[in-house]
């Protein structure tokens, strides 16, 4: 008899972390040789280590991502094999998704001057890295303004392209891990100009809920 597997700790897990299970088997026989194997319910399968005398086991999993399963589980079974006969028990884990981090860093153009914007993002997840969706948003006023969509993760600004007016930018820069996972950062832009320029900015003209300004 197979009894259910603990985790260590107990609990949901973020993807990317590495599960640990430990649990107890019964045999009335004694002097058996025994075998163990876990199917972690993402495609892997790893023996577990056996302790004879406490008639344990133990073994431990890294999940690369979370299921896409509702939910959030995956499914663990324990099998233990005497040579003749296997025990199965199944237990199961929650494993969460973790957002995306995102860094926006203002880079120049040395060809032309132009204020470039460059994302960088991170998942712990691997598989998520891999297939990161990033969108941007320029807005002044309310009203989009348009510029240059150097690659998925980078954008130049064309000065001859943005309205005039002392209005702050709104830079808006998102990315998406395609599981749930989003994350958003916005700045304010202020738009000088080749003379030297005196910038004041006030509770009044600053827009409400941004903490970032380049």
């Amino acid at each position: 008899t197979v009894l259910p597997p603990a985790l260590v700790p107990g609990g949901p897990v973020a993807e990317g972390d590495e599960v640990f299970i430990s649990g107890f088997f019964t045999d009335a026989a004694i002097g058996e040789t025994y075998t163990a194997n876990v199917v972690w319910g993402d495609g892997a399968t790893t023996p577990a280590v056996i302790d004879l005398e406490t008639r344990s086991y133990t073994a431990s999993h890294r999940y690369l991502d979370d299921p896409i399963t509702a939910g959030d589980l995956y499914s663990i079974v324990v099998s233990v094999n005497d040579g003749v006969q296997t025990g199965l028990r199944t237990s199961f884990v929650e494993v969460q998704n973790i957002a995306p981090v995102l860094s926006v860093l203002p880079i120049v153009d040395t060809s032309t001057n132009n204020p470039v914007f460059r994302a960088v993002a991170f998942d712990v997840s691997p598989l998520d890295q891999v297939g990161l969706i990033y969108s941007w948003t320029l807005t002044k006023n309310g009203v989009s303004v348009p510029f240059v969509s150097r690659s998925a993760m980078e954008i130049e600004l064309n000065p001859a392209m943005i309205p005039a007016g002392s209005s702050p930018l709104i830079l808006t820069t998102t990315v998406d891990d395609g599981d749930g996972g989003v994350t958003s950062q916005a700045m304010v832009l202020i738009v000088g100009t080749n003379a030297a320029d005196t910038l004041t900015i006030t509770n009044s003209s600053f827009p409400t809920g941004y903490t970032n300004v380049l």
